[in-house]
């Protein structure tokens, strides 16, 4: 399993987020963390491409993804979202 950073430009979001839910459902269902409010963290076994492969079906063809792997002692943040700790410390990255 890798630890990723999933961040997403929503382009032409227009003020209708409903029609992203079925992307935040998904982040959810795999149990990602939101660090802000357009960056997530997920621990999948993919590679960054398939996992962008993947989330992309729940975008617009204008939208913007990117995914990159999140490393031991290569990160630091400050003010995540509450529970930012608690999910690295349950998903430590390699």
């Amino acid at each position: 399993m890798a630890i990723y950073i999933l961040a997403y430009d929503l382009v032409n979001e227009q003020g209708n987020s409903s029609d992203y839910q079925e992307l935040w459902d998904e982040l959810e269902r795999l149990d990602a963390h939101r660090v802000q409010d357009s960056l997530w963290l997920v621990n999948l076994d993919n590679t960054p491409k398939e996992v962008v492969e993947h989330f992309k079906r729940f975008t617009d063809t204008d939208d913007r993804i990117w995914v990159s792997s999140v490393r031991r002692n290569e990160n630091w943040y400050l003010r995540a979202k509450a529970g930012t700790n608690s999910w690295l410390e349950n998903n430590p990255p390699s």
